[in-house]
């Protein structure tokens, strides 16, 4: 019953501190796919496509974000 308010507050918790994260370092595949991720997971689809573009802007070889891009 409990679970899915505190599952959404954990995932925007994760989503502010990659946010960050990537301030400092925005060439960080590995935080701006988990961005991707927890956007997704929120269901904020379009915030997670960027972020899973970006990702392959950054390692272009890599499967997970076309796959979940859906490419």
């Amino acid at each position: 019953l409990g679970y899915r308010p505190t599952q959404t507050w954990l995932l925007r918790w994760a989503a502010y501190y990659y946010t960050h994260g990537l301030q400092l370092k925005p060439e960080d595949y590995n935080s701006r796919f988990s961005l991707g991720v927890t956007y997704q997971e929120l269901n904020e689809f379009e915030r997670a496509a960027r972020q899973y573009c970006r990702a392959l802007a950054l390692a272009p070889l890599r499967a997970m974000p076309r796959y979940n891009l859906g490419l």
